[in-house]
């Protein structure tokens, strides 16, 4: 006995259907009501919802026994939007002014959304039906055949149409939400830019502060772990694009690594998904009634397998949001150190110490702090002529690699997941080894620091060579002739950054 009958109904069955009885009754009446066959008419496409939902629901035996025993009311879902839910996992609010709304949550126009994807029910819907008449006899006459041809090319071309509308509303919200980004982060860098000593000290504190706020906030180690990674190393890309000379190779070098970081994280999202399918297909082919004894699981194994489903379909949510976030913040950063004119602080500011790039912070990777004489000599690497912008984007450079071995040193995603689960073995090994040299008496601390003040004078070793190099081969800074074309129309207009005494 069922509750109800609304939904069997619509499709003029019986509870008692099969699900043979039901897909007929579907296709039947789809067909009189469908959107194509009524252009315009919203009391059709309306009745073509009702009849999809209907259908939905009594043709899943899941969710029509659910239907049968409760009824309509028994199929209501929860009003909580899942965006909200996704939103509240990754970082919540306080991420809201560093990454903005994430994709997956974004506030997309619905109409468009739900036009685009009834567009491609509608294209779907017809391939289903070309199948059957394939398999069916007779096949379709040449007349049908040219019949279903021009109705596919014309639902082809409604579902490009309106997948068109909803990408550029997508891309829309996109500029929207970098805009928004940029203008947080103008404002967040600018006691680093115009402040003198005393703002950039102001500033270095508020980011720790800040830091160790956002840790709290669900997510918070890796989501800002990974903004430290791309503030470092967008900008260290873009420092290098603008480099003098053979200083252009830090730039090269930054892309190839820019490249590897994007394949190994694709190849990553691939793993995940090879795992969840071949678990997947293992649990489907244990729930099988049919299924040989030989394949079925003990309960520990299915418990497992369960286990693996649910991680590996957060490593993958996961990997997507992180693509998602590198992606906002690049053009994030590639905006605002694309900014011509200074703002009206930064112009009436003194002029702050010029940031880092090329060989003074290239070889910096997220995660791992600066030492002071580090950071010191990625201010002189900027001063010496090596790289070719403007005074306050060199500042505001500066601050965002300052800004991000700060939120670098938050724990990567692998690294937050395995921090209640002990040190691993190579942790370990290496805890070993240095309780082994202080029992010597080697000072470790000092060696490390050492071993970084040693760095840096190769990367100004480094630095050095490369401006001899554009010394000997003319590869400075040209002047621009009263007459001449600008180098450059874009919005980076380059700052003098030749050394004095360097020939032009």
């Amino acid at each position: 006995m069922v509750k109800e009958t609304a939904y069997y109904d619509r499709l003029g069955v019986t509870p008692e259907a099969s699900k043979t009885d039901i897909r007929k009754a579907y296709y039947a009446k789809a067909k009189q009501c469908h959107p194509d066959k009524h252009p315009g008419d919203e009391a059709k496409e309306n009745e073509f919802k009702l009849l999809s939902e209907a259908y939905q629901v009594i043709f899943d035996e899941e969710s029509r026994a659910t239907y049968d025993e409760l009824g309509a009311a028994g199929m209501q879902h929860s009003t909580v939007d899942p965006r909200d839910v996704f939103a509240a996992v990754f970082g919540g609010p306080e991420f809201l002014p560093w990454v903005g709304t994430l994709a997956m949550c974004a506030p997309i126009d619905e109409k468009l959304a739900a036009g685009a994807d009834a567009a491609m029910q509608r294209l779907v819907a017809l391939h289903q039906e070309l199948g059957r008449r394939h398999e069916q006899s007779p096949p379709l006459t040449a007349e049908e055949v040219e019949e279903k041809k021009a109705e596919l090319g014309k639902l082809q071309k409604a579902h490009a149409e309106a997948q068109a509308l909803l990408d550029a509303n997508v891309q829309a919200v996109q500029a929207t939400r970098v805009a928004a980004c940029v203008e947080a982060l103008r404002a967040y860098v600018q006691p680093y830019t115009s402040g003198g000593e005393a703002g950039r000290a102001a500033f270095l504190a508020k980011a720790r502060e800040d830091a160790a706020t956002l840790k709290k906030a669900n997510l918070g180690d890796p989501m800002l772990n990974c903004l430290g990674y791309v503030y470092v190393h967008a900008t260290n890309k873009l420092l290098g694009a603008h480099g003098v000379g053979v200083h252009r190779v830090w730039g090269a070098l930054e892309s190839a690594r820019e490249m590897g970081h994007n394949l190994s994280e694709g190849f990553g999202a691939i793993s995940s998904v090879l795992s969840l399918a071949s678990a997947h297909s293992k649990l489907a082919r244990d729930a099988d009634e049919a299924a040989k004894p030989k394949h079925k699981l003990a309960p520990e194994q299915r418990e497992a397998l369960a286990l693996r489903v649910s991680r590996n379909t957060f490593h993958l949510v996961w990997k997507l949001t992180k693509k998602d976030i590198e992606d906002t913040v690049r053009a994030v950063v590639s905006s605002l150190l694309a900014e011509p004119e200074p703002t009206a602080t930064e112009a009436t500011a003194k002029a702050a110490v010029p940031a880092g790039g090329g060989a003074g912070v290239g070889g910096e990777r997220a995660g791992t702090p600066a030492s002071e004489a580090e950071r010191g000599s990625s201010r002189a690497s900027a001063a010496d002529g090596t790289i070719d912008l403007p005074a306050h984007l060199l500042a505001r450079a500066e601050a965002l690699v300052e800004l991000g071995h700060i939120f670098g040193e938050a724990l990567t995603f692998s690294q937050f997941l395995a921090k209640d689960a002990g040190p691993s073995r190579a942790e370990k090994a290496q805890a070993a080894v240095e309780k082994s040299l202080r029992s010597r008496g080697v000072d470790v601390d000092s060696v490390r620091k050492s071993a970084a003040e040693k760095g840096v004078l190769l990367s100004k070793s480094v630095t050095g060579a490369g401006t001899a190099m554009n010394k000997l081969f003319g590869l400075g800074k040209k002047v621009e002739t009263p007459g001449s074309t600008p180098r450059s129309q874009g919005a980076l207009q380059p700052a003098a950054a030749v050394p004095a005494g360097e020939k032009l």
